[in-house]
């Protein structure tokens, strides 16, 4: 997953958070249900990680989900937190938006998961690229390269 954080209207830093690609949590949801890949991604995308949006109740899929991916998630929460502590020490780097892409940050509740690491709120958006035939054999840290230019024509089409 690449974070991309926004300061003052204008993308200022951009990482790839390492060990959160969305391979590690499919992996581990693929060996602990015994899933095709495709079924995998699938489950992961219609069912999400614990809470559904608005705080309903999670269904027991999204439970169970939410347990296989504890390790990941909690990476996850820790790089952020890094992150954090990082911009603390940039004077004037006070984000007010972050904007995610990569895999992971498509599944469902991924953005809802990085809000509520976040020590302040900071609204967080998802940025997709088009997929293509070849687009899962690339390394999801391609994507780092986007995030600045992502960033870039979200926030000027946000005007």
């Amino acid at each position: 997953m690449t974070l991309t954080v926004v300061v003052e209207g204008r993308p200022c830093f951009t990482r790839l958070l390492r060990d959160c690609e969305l391979k590690t949590l499919t992996t581990a949801v693929r060996r602990t249900l015994n899933l095709e890949a495709d079924q995998c991604r699938q489950v992961m995308k219609v069912y999400g990680f614990g809470r559904s949006a608005g705080g309903v109740e999670a269904s027991d899929m999204s439970s169970l989900l939410a347990e296989i991916a504890a390790p990941s998630l909690n990476l996850l929460g820790e790089e952020l937190h890094r992150t954090w502590l990082f911009l603390q020490h940039l004077s004037g780097q006070t984000p007010n938006r972050v904007i995610l892409m990569g895999g992971g940050a498509t599944l469902k509740m991924s953005a809802a998961h990085v809000r509520a690491a976040m020590p302040v709120p900071v609204p967080v958006d998802v940025g997709t690229m088009p997929q293509s035939s070849t687009a899962e054999a690339k390394s999801e840290s391609a994507s780092a390269a986007f995030g600045p230019a992502l960033a870039l024509a979200s926030l000027k089409r946000d005007r």
